[in-house]
């Protein structure tokens, strides 16, 4: 081969070589957006779970108070059937004494 023969092939080489290392940067360039893009929709992914997880606890917050506030209704309507429970047994009392009285039993 003649020197300018070797130079046509070395010219060529070169040019390869500026078109492949062209093609890598702008590989690379993309998958630095693309990168990018994950990165914002990971973020959005975060705050997304930030924000359901104060919803579920202000959720669970609420069922909380909600079981309190049965409980205490549940507590004031019993001692209220043990009150006119005690009152109605008094009251049976009351009228078998006035039956006993009247001689009727």
């Amino acid at each position: 081969m003649s020197n300018e023969q070797n130079d046509q092939i070395m010219q060529a080489i070169k040019e390869l070589h500026a078109q492949v290392n062209e093609g890598f940067a702008k590989v690379d360039k993309r998958f630095e957006d693309v990168d990018q893009r994950f990165e914002k929709i990971d973020e959005r992914f975060d705050q997304m779970q930030e924000e359901m997880n104060a919803r579920f606890e202000e959720v669970d917050h609420r069922f909380d108070q909600m079981q309190e506030d049965m409980d205490e209704g549940f507590s004031k309507m019993k001692d209220g059937m043990a009150l006119l429970a005690e009152k109605n047994f008094e009251n049976e009392k009351d009228i078998y004494r006035f039956k006993k009285v009247i001689g009727q039993q």
